[in-house]
């Protein structure tokens, strides 16, 4: 078994249509290795400041976030390539589709981390990105509606031996909770820069064991969730009013620095709001 690969000149539908059947696949060619490369270049001094392993303590948090593994977020704050990457439009043609049950018509980031995995690191445990929300699962399963839009790009040449991320083809669409996840049943999702993975919340996945001695594989999780769900990162309080400022509007709305509308911007309803209006309405330049 395999991941699908589609190049991004497929479009919204063929991806789209992989996505609900497989729970995966890889788009190849979806980001401009030369941004891919800038925002590499920008987030130098932040992977200078981070050493391998958890911030977090407890055993099974080392375990599951890496002992040589670096991560670390707030990626808008640091990066206009990154900003770059966010905004693109075939990313938001098929979340937007992909989170149409679940209110697609307005959502937010949840994730954007940057993800070292080191020499001889381990496998991590393979695991459903959705069980952030394990008390809306537990209520609600198995008529779930999708939850999160999920991608994962790498900076370089990313193979098997170096990590890559393993997937379970088809878990999205398993009834039994119970059901535990086999890594023999998981596939490497090998990819090069400018490629980018995208999956279900509901599909099993993992980093994978780095077998080298000297290789890093590097990469950045970034996923997306409807408004009315509470985001993995609080983006509003890692970007400052001043970088959000700046930003493009669809920028400050997916970064939690706009009200969510869950009926889309011509709806009465308004959350997250400051005094009855958006966050940013009496300071935006153009007025809005």
């Amino acid at each position: 078994m395999e991941l699908k690969r589609l190049p991004a000149s497929a479009g919204k539908e063929a991806i789209l249509e992989v996505m609900r059947e497989e729970g995966g696949l890889i788009v190849k060619g979806l980001f401009d290795p030369a941004v891919i490369q800038r925002m590499w270049d920008e987030l130098a001094d932040k992977r200078a400041e981070h050493e391998p392993g958890s911030s977090i303590p407890g055993e099974d948090n080392e375990v599951f976030w890496g002992r040589n593994t670096i991560r670390f977020a707030s990626l808008a704050q640091y990066s206009d390539a990154f900003i770059e990457v966010m905004l693109t439009p075939l990313v938001h043609e098929v979340g937007e589709a992909f989170l149409e049950e679940a209110g697609g018509v307005d959502y937010w980031m949840n994730t954007a981390q940057f993800i070292g995995i080191g020499p001889g690191e381990p496998a991590q445990a393979l695991h459903r990105d959705n069980d952030l929300w394990q008390r809306i699962c537990d209520w609600a399963w198995p008529k779930m509606p999708e939850l999160s839009f999920n991608t994962l790009f790498p900076f370089h040449d990313v193979t098997d031996a170096m990590g890559a991320t393993r997937v379970i083809p088809g878990s999205h669409r398993w009834n039994g909770k119970e059901r535990e996840p086999d890594p023999a049943e998981s596939v490497a999702a090998e990819m090069s820069a400018g490629d980018a993975l995208f999956y279900s919340g509901y599909t099993f996945h993992g980093g994978g064991h780095n077998r080298t001695s000297d290789q890093w594989r590097y990469a950045v999780q970034m996923s997306f969730n409807p408004g009315w769900l509470t985001p993995e990162e609080a983006h509003a309080f890692a970007v400052t009013r001043e970088r959000a400022l700046q930003l493009p509007r669809h920028a400050q709305r997916l970064l939690g620095w706009r009200s969510y509308l869950p009926g889309g911007e011509g709806g009465y309803d308004r959350l997250w709001g400051k005094d009855y209006e958006d966050i940013l309405a009496r300071e935006d330049p153009e007025g809005n």
